[in-house]
């Protein structure tokens, strides 16, 4: 191949046989009238899980982007997007743990409703732990109904990925083990406050080595081997 020229490497090419000759199956169109039948309405009531939940992601978003917003996250709009989206606890703890890592200095990415940062963090986790996609339109008008623009989900999920350095290979299960636990004690009555100044340094060192993976279309293409 190395000895050929431009022409001779364009007809090879031409002829090289493909790997299966099954057709690659399109993407599967994701369904929201059964979805939406299958999850709870507006109307019905939000667990005390899901509120305690709905809490603890909000409180772990940085105090000084709630301060440029001029408001914090809203708990109630948080539980009922876990009540429609119904992820597992895994993945709420898994979210939790993106949400402890952001700097300080993610405020300065984000301006808007900070509903959509918890928001973006479930997309990520989601997408990153589970097998199934959830695009990012399912998350932006079947989750949020509407409440953000899939552009804007997009851009939040790239800021909060761009802040971690796209660590999300760093976050192990002994991290998602530990916010379960945080969240349980929650749930048990314990009001524990997250100091802004440990929240980085406590869930991910981002040191070790820099990322490089690249998160396209709710996918997380790994980083390249040494």
């Amino acid at each position: 191949v190395d000895d050929m020229t431009d022409e001779e490497l364009d007809l090879w090419f031409a002829n090289c046989v493909p790997l299966s000759n099954l057709p690659t199956p399109p993407p599967a169109k994701e369904c929201y009238g059964q979805w939406l039948t299958n999850t709870v309405s507006g109307s019905s009531i939000i667990s005390t899980t899901t509120e305690l939940y709905a809490a603890t992601l909000c409180r772990l978003v940085p105090s000084n982007v709630c301060s440029r917003a001029g408001r914090t996250p809203c708990p109630a709009t948080i539980a009922r997007f876990l009540e429609r989206a119904q992820p597992p606890a895994e993945i709420v703890a898994f979210a939790a743990c993106v949400l402890d890592a952001l700097s300080l200095r993610f405020a300065s990415s984000w301006r808007e409703a900070p509903e959509v940062i918890p928001l973006a963090a479930m997309a990520i986790a989601y997408g990153f732990l589970a097998d199934k996609e959830r695009s990012s339109r399912y998350w932006a008008q079947g989750v949020a109904e509407g409440m953000v623009s899939v552009r804007e989900l997009e851009a939040m999920k790239w800021c909060l990925l761009s802040d971690i350095d796209y660590g999300l290979m760093r976050i192990t299960e002994e991290m998602v083990a530990g916010m379960l636990q945080r969240m349980k004690g929650t749930m048990n009555g314990s009001n524990e406050t997250i100091s802004e100044d440990k929240k980085c340094h406590r869930s991910l060192d981002l040191e070790p080595w820099r990322g490089a993976a690249v998160w396209v279309h709710g996918v997380h293409t790994p980083e390249p081997s040494p």
